[in-house]
């Protein structure tokens, strides 16, 4: 019996169908297969002697340093470049930079605590009193050149007579109210990206870039995983896997180079 649902999901690959459909129907077979051993139709399921479909991974879109750099300088004059700087310094979640608070700028020390989150509920957007999890809640280190842009943003809301203080938001709509997540990646990222000549991608993947060049540019992972606010490193190692395992390639040839030029120099 076996043999046959082996016969079966290779015969759908064939005909076109994809992994993921694959999957679907080999779950379909197994379960209907669980319920006939619980009605003692059969004495046991052959699904467990069978290997499920691989799960194929999608591949992330990500932008490289030139398309990030790209982007930014075809958004610099934009109302909000102080929020696409920030996400795209940093990697902050989408909720954590439209939740962040005048309080939460530390300008002499140029640093930010992210500490709540914004999300959709229903047809509003709510601020949190939490952050995503409790990694979540972090202070980061902040480049000189962001905190000049929030400076200059600062400017910008005091001239629309927007708050720029207290508890107030950062970043808010024309009519100082909260951004909806949705709208502003609809309406303003996403048109800006192609406007700017990059591939077009999600807030998250803006995430995923950051990480990924900083990773790729030998920054710790135990620093990326804080900057990123994950649970430990453990996760951030998993999520960046393909990064992270190039980096242990290049370990092999870091030690190389190091002792080599050690045991050069103790022969001459």
């Amino acid at each position: 019996m076996s043999i046959h649902i082996d016969s079966i999901i290779s015969s759908s690959g064939k005909s076109g169908l994809g992994k993921t459909t694959q999957r679907n129907l080999f779950g379909v077979l197994r379960k209907s297969l669980n319920d006939a051993v619980k009605r003692d139709l059969i004495g046991g399921n052959p699904c467990l002697k069978c290997d499920a479909p691989q799960q194929v991974k999608s591949q992330q879109n990500i932008w490289t340093a030139q398309e990030a750099q790209q982007f930014l300088e075809h958004t610099k004059d934009h109302r909000l470049f102080a929020l696409f700087l920030l996400a795209a310094h940093t990697g902050m979640r989408q909720g954590e930079s439209l939740a962040l608070r005048w309080s939460d700028i530390d300008w002499s020390r140029n640093k930010i605590t992210i500490s709540r989150t914004l999300t959709d509920v229903g047809s509003h957007a709510v601020v949190g009193d939490d952050a995503k999890t409790a990694a979540g809640s972090r202070t980061i280190s902040i480049a000189a050149g962001v905190m000049e842009a929030l400076d200059k943003h600062r400017a910008r809301m005091m001239m629309d007579n927007h708050p720029t203080s207290g508890t107030d938001l950062v970043f808010v709509s024309h009519r100082g109210t909260v951004i909806r997540r949705r709208g502003l990646l609809r309406d303003t990222f996403k048109p800006s990206c192609k406007a700017s000549g990059v591939p077009v991608i999600t807030w998250h993947q803006m995430r995923h870039s950051a990480a990924t060049m900083l990773l790729e540019s030998g920054v710790p992972i135990g620093n990326v995983s804080k900057q990123l606010g994950h649970a430990s490193s453990v996760v951030t190692a998993m999520v960046y896997s393909h990064v992270t395992d190039e980096g242990m390639d290049r370990v092999a040839d870091v030690m190389s180079t190091l002792l080599n030029s050690q045991h050069e120099e103790a022969v001459m």
